[in-house]
Formats: C-alpha cells, sequence, structure tokens
C-alpha cells in the first residue's frame, strides 16, 4: 500500500510541475509578442468615448477602467515638466511622445507626453 501511495504522489507532483512549466512557457510567450513603442508624431485628433488617438495616422489604444460608474485612464498623460494633465488638454497638430507596447498590430499606450503644443 505504501508503495501505491507513493506512486500516486509521484504521478501528482509531475502533473503539477508540468501544469507550473506550460504556465511559465505560455506568459513566456505572451511577453515575447509584446514588444515595446515609440512614436514621436503630431495628434491628429483624440475619440475619449473610444479610447483612441489618432497620431500620425496610427490608431493609438488608451487605457481606462472603470471605477464607480466612472472612467479612469489608465494611460498617463503628462506634460514635458512630467506633471499630469487631462487628456482633453492634448489639441490637434500637438507634437507628443506616445510610448507603449504593440501586440499584434495594435498599438497600445502607457504614456502620452505633450512635448510641444501646436502653435495657433
Amino acid at each position: 500500500m505504501h508503495k501505491i501511495q507513493k506512486n500516486i504522489f509521484i504521478l501528482f507532483l509531475g502533473a503539477f510541475l508540468l501544469i507550473v512549466a506550460r504556465g511559465n512557457l505560455l506568459m513566456a510567450a505572451e511577453t515575447a509578442s509584446q514588444q515595446p513603442y515609440r512614436l514621436d508624431a503630431g495628434v491628429m485628433y483624440i475619440v475619449p468615448d473610444d479610447n483612441l488617438a489618432i497620431i500620425a495616422e496610427k490608431e493609438i489604444h488608451l487605457k481606462s477602467h472603470i471605477e464607480k460608474g466612472i472612467k479612469v485612464w489608465d494611460t498617463r498623460f503628462i506634460d514635458a515638466q512630467d506633471k499630469e494633465i487631462n487628456l482633453s488638454t492634448f489639441k490637434k497638430r500637438d507634437r507628443v511622445l506616445v510610448t507603449g507596447s504593440i501586440e499584434n498590430g495594435k498599438i497600445t499606450a502607457d504614456e502620452i507626453r505633450l512635448l510641444r503644443p501646436a502653435a495657433d
């Protein structure tokens, strides 16, 4: 009986290790497919309701979540002095630096920095 319990234990331990290894491989593959992204260009327009900014003819997806019924931005919006600013601050032709990631052709912004406001 002791030998059967030992074999069952080894079987379960092996299965557990395979599951852990598979999870680590999947996480590594997911990370490998996501590449850093940077873009220094002009704002064309922003659609806050769609979590979208069009910058240099590229769709930049903005991150957000809902908290107590209110949209909270997870993408950071900052000025050249690293002060947080509102998304509504950005105007057409503002020069910005977008940093984030690209995965399967979808660009997602972690941060949009206002480098230079558009000349009026």
